[in-house]
């Protein structure tokens, strides 16, 4: 993944990066840790997507566990990797 320029993201970050929320950083730090606990758990189904690698780029697996800044997925046949959530999309059961 490539740098990201924050005025093509927009919204929220923009104005992050920007300061206007310098008084509520540390909120909304724990806010965005608790969503990543809450959009994935153990024993989930996800794809793999934006990896950069040709081998794992829309393979499947199952989580193992969810840490504080990445996510450990066991790949089928392929063994375990620790991703960040933007590279996980989960599957329909």
């Amino acid at each position: 993944m490539g740098r990201i320029v924050w005025s093509e993201v927009g919204g929220v970050a923009e104005a992050i990066v920007n300061g206007e929320h310098d008084a509520d950083l540390e909120s909304i730090q724990l806010a965005c840790k608790s969503r990543m606990k809450r959009m994935f758990r153990a024993r989930q189904r996800v794809r793999l997507k934006g990896t950069g690698n040709v081998q794992l780029e829309g393979c499947e697996g199952t989580i193992e566990k969810v840490n504080e800044k990445s996510v450990s997925v066991y790949v089928d046949g392929q063994g375990s990797y620790r991703v960040p959530a933007r590279m996980l999309e989960a599957v329909d059961a």
